[in-house]
């Protein structure tokens, strides 16, 4: 590994250090805010609001928003937006909302430790966490470092900061607050930068695992596909290889997901990715030489479970073959567009096409129909809709995202 990349290397687990550590206190960040959103090159990295102090993708009507850069070491980490809360500071009310809060991270997860938090007022530690009171005895830190070691007039930024002492590698990171557009105080999370260190090598080694288990996984399924392709050449019958067709690309789909996840290493797929990726694969091995078949792929990218992009995989594949196989008869041309599209807590997956339309309404008896409309019912918990028409046809699959 080069020098370059092994600093960026060393860059990335520092900034997941940091992001986590500040996500780490944010049940208390809610009680000044009603929404966070912790950004790193244009990447929404955590975004959570204070509605039953549950990570949410729902937005909230904002008063007052706040962009603050999170800065370590002169470096710009990312951004650390806000949405302030109606509600004037007051610091009863704070501890209230930081003892509650603390009860909802016990049952949330236990494995979670809480930080060492403070705030911060009129250079003044006016209230802080056992855990920060222990680490400040354990280290002797001096209070005063962390309030004047960055200028007090500057706001507008979230700084961050290593202290080190013996054996201790402590990571303190001082966010202003603001309230009704008014700088009120600093809130500070102290954490243990050593015990970060390792739970990043042991994410990034389980990471490993589970990439190479993805791969052969993919590797598995491909010799499968390989497996019925030799099968099917050994056949001249056209409905023996067309079943045979349907099953191989049944089973490349499926592979897809793998492979994406044997990419990231996590159990989230970018099913924009995959569908794109299915697409491909099907325009070059179902469409006939002499027809001139387009795909597109439209929307934003959404992130899913492996299980159900596996599953939502195998659908969008199949409707794609049966655009492909009767939508065109008789044209020499066509177009497949996929749509995918967020709203609030539901998925939209439109494959439209602008084929002879769907007018035979026994078509809906077919297998591959049949197993879209079960595996949308039974695994994704959503519907599946057709809507035919003189030019082309229309196949919509909603489901909740959450």
């Amino acid at each position: 590994m080069d020098n370059t990349s092994l600093n960026n290397e060393i860059y990335e687990e520092e900034k997941a250090n940091i992001i986590n550590t500040i996500s780490d206190g944010w049940y208390n960040l809610l009680a000044f805010y009603e929404q966070i959103d912790i950004l790193s090159n244009n990447q929404s990295e955590r975004r959570i609001v204070k509605s039953n102090y549950t990570e949410t993708k729902n937005t909230c009507e904002n008063e007052f928003e706040y962009d603050m850069k999170i800065l370590y070491n002169e470096r710009d980490l990312g951004v650390f937006s806000v949405i302030v809360s109606n509600n004037e500071f007051n610091l009863n009310s704070y501890k209230d909302f930081a003892l509650k809060a603390s009860v909802i991270r016990k049952h949330s997860n236990n494995n979670l430790l809480p930080p060492g938090l403070l705030f911060i007022y009129d250079n003044k530690c006016i209230w802080s966490n056992a855990i920060a009171d222990e680490i400040i005895f354990m280290t002797d830190l001096n209070i005063s470092d962390i309030i004047m070691n960055d200028s007090l007039s500057d706001k507008e930024n979230v700084y961050v900061n290593n202290y080190k002492f013996l054996h201790f590698d402590l990571l303190a990171i001082k966010i202003p607050i603001i309230s009704k557009d008014k700088f009120i105080g600093y809130f500070v999370i102290l954490a243990d930068n050593a015990l970060n260190n390792k739970r990043i090598k042991e994410l990034t080694n389980k990471t490993a695992v589970i990439k190479e288990i993805h791969h052969r996984v993919k590797n598995n399924l491909q010799t499968i596909s390989s497996l019925l392709s030799m099968q099917m050449r050994r056949t001249n019958n056209k409905i023996v290889q067309k079943t045979f067709t349907e099953s191989i690309n049944r089973i490349n789909s499926i592979a897809l997901v793998h492979e994406e996840l044997s990419k990231v290493g996590i159990e989230k797929v970018n099913i924009k990715t995959t569908i794109t990726s299915i697409m491909e694969t099907l325009l070059r091995t179902m469409a006939p030489p002499d027809k001139d078949f387009k795909g597109k792929i439209e929307g934003s990218s959404i992130y899913m479970e492996s299980n159900k992009a596996s599953s939502l995989s195998l659908c969008v594949s199949e409707l794609i073959q049966n655009s492909i196989e009767h939508a065109f008869k008789f044209r020499k041309k066509g177009s497949i567009t996929v749509n995918i599209k967020e709203s609030g807590e539901f998925a939209f997956i439109t494959i439209e096409d602008d084929g002879i339309g769907f007018t035979n309404k026994k078509g809906k008896d077919s297998l591959g129909l049949d197993i879209v409309e079960m595996i949308t019912n039974e695994t994704l918990k959503g519907t599946f809709s057709i809507n035919g028409h003189l030019y082309g046809t229309q196949i919509q699959i909603k489901f909740p995202i959450i």
